[in-house]
């Protein structure tokens, strides 16, 4: 029996994934959380088999979490099941020692699979993403592609989310564990990126952006 704890903070999705899980003999859901700090905390006392990560959570960013997660735990199989668009984000967490990235929209079949796979400690991506991946090796490269959005680095993208969701400068250094002057420097390297003017534009951007799912 395969032990799995989830970090998500819609229950909805967690009382989904319990009922699936339950489904199976092999598989056993031991442990829900719906905050990234309840999770790591757990994880002190109880490492389960598999650990199963949305990206968006209420109070720590899911890449944050994963970085935590696999420096507590670096033997951890974390799976990453989220809404967010895999082509932005599968390279990002598999980067960070995750071993697959599912979208919530994909069949049950599938996120099945992705479990099973996973646990027996091989890589999980959707077959055009594995595609993608495979071209952009055989060209010398796995960037996810040239828009703004992909060249920002993992904390970038975790301040621009922390934007989105109307985190202040001060909220976002105490989540992220920074200085407000270092909060201030990812604001400004944004605006550059993303060719913004001002911080009135950043703040839009990255709403519209949450709005959008977080998509590329």
């Amino acid at each position: 029996m395969s032990r799995i704890a989830a970090v998500d903070d819609h229950p909805v999705v967690m009382e989904g994934l319990a009922r699936l899980v339950g489904s199976e003999p092999d598989l056993e859901l031991t442990a829900s959380h719906t905050a990234g700090e309840e999770a790591l905390r757990a994880l002190k006392s109880e490492v389960p088999d598999l650990l199963v990560v949305d990206i968006s959570l209420d109070d720590i960013d899911g890449l944050e979490l994963i970085r935590r997660a696999r420096e507590q735990h670096p033997e951890l199989r974390i799976l990453v099941l989220s809404m967010h668009e895999e082509s932005l984000y599968a390279e990002r967490v598999l980067a960070m020692g995750a071993r697959g990235y599912l979208m919530k929209k994909a069949p049950v079949e599938e996120l099945l699979e992705a479990l099973r796979r996973v646990l027996r400690d091989e890589i999980y991506l959707s077959e055009p993403m594995t595609r993608r991946l495979l071209k952009g090796y055989a060209g010398g490269s796995i960037s996810s592609g040239h828009d703004a959005l992909s060249r920002l680095t993992d904390r970038e993208l975790e301040v621009l989310r922390g934007i989105g969701h109307g985190r202040s400068t001060r909220e976002l250094a105490e989540s992220l564990g920074l200085s407000i002057k270092t909060i201030e420097s990812y604001r400004a390297n944004l605006k550059l990126k993303l060719n913004l003017e001002d911080g009135t534009e950043l703040v839009r951007y990255a709403v519209h952006w949450i709005a959008r799912g977080g998509r590329v």
